[in-house]
């Protein structure tokens, strides 16, 4: 026999009110022993999962009331913010919270939230972008940009993480003297990060019969300008733009 949520499994005995005590099992197959007259009369409905369930449409149903945006765009932004920061489960928590980004006390509030997005220049085709990548979710540090523009400066922010360190391309390009369009090719080409944060070795410059070469440190070896570019992923003219230069020592 099934009470609401519960389906009796048997009878266990009597508590010490000499109450009949029934083994039910819930919906949500957990299970909870109940009296005769919580049965009967309705006051016991679940193991307790409906009150949590009850609970929920409850805060859902009050936020409605509240700001009446629940179901928005703008609220879907808020949440999916809130969640990469906070949310160790999200996928995409180890390059927000997992680096310590996070958003100030003034958007735990969504109606705050709501009230800057409006007063900036969002629209429904725009989304939120934070200026400085490294930086929170504030509103001195963010804006309303396109997809595009967002996809654009991804590819600039694109982050790497290498020997317990995260940084942006541009930083990685910096710290190892690699091309910044070099290591975005070698990404694109799905290179292993070893690879692709790999300086290469020194070389020097030499002409020979008007044929410009790179003569190796590494067992003397000499390649062309166009042989040196396609084994280092880097392209012929910046090579000879390199030769140009007649610099004595230079990192590829």
């Amino acid at each position: 026999m099934k009470f609401n949520k519960l389906l009796v499994k048997g009878y266990v005995g009597k508590n010490d009110k000499n109450h009949a005590l029934w083994l039910c099992m819930c919906e949500c197959e957990k299970y909870k022993i109940v009296t005769t007259n919580d049965l009967k009369s309705g006051h016991v409905k679940s193991c307790g999962c409906l009150n949590s369930e009850l609970l929920i449409e409850r805060n859902k149903n009050n936020i409605r009331k509240k700001h009446g945006k629940a179901k928005t765009r703008i609220y879907r932004i808020w949440q999916g913010m809130k969640s990469r920061c906070d949310n160790m489960n999200n996928s995409r928590y180890k390059n927000y919270g997992g680096r310590g980004i996070t958003y100030c006390s003034q958007w735990q509030s969504f109606e705050n939230f709501d009230k800057w997005a409006i007063e900036n220049g969002y629209q429904e085709n725009l989304t939120i972008d934070r200026i400085n990548v490294d930086g929170n979710y504030e509103p001195n540090n963010c804006r309303w940009i396109t997809n595009k523009e967002q996809q654009s400066n991804k590819q600039y922010h694109h982050l790497l993480a290498y020997n317990g360190k995260i940084q942006n391309i541009a930083k990685w390009s910096e710290e190892t003297g690699l091309p910044y369009s070099t290591i975005w090719k070698r990404i694109n080409e799905k290179w292993d990060i070893d690879k692709i944060l790999k300086p290469v070795n020194k070389y020097i410059f030499s002409d020979e019969e008007d044929v410009k070469y790179i003569t190796y440190l590494y067992n003397d070896k000499k390649y062309s300008a166009r042989k040196i570019a396609k084994l280092y992923n880097t392209s012929h003219s910046t090579i000879m733009s390199l030769l140009e230069r007649n610099a004595n020592e230079q990192n590829l």
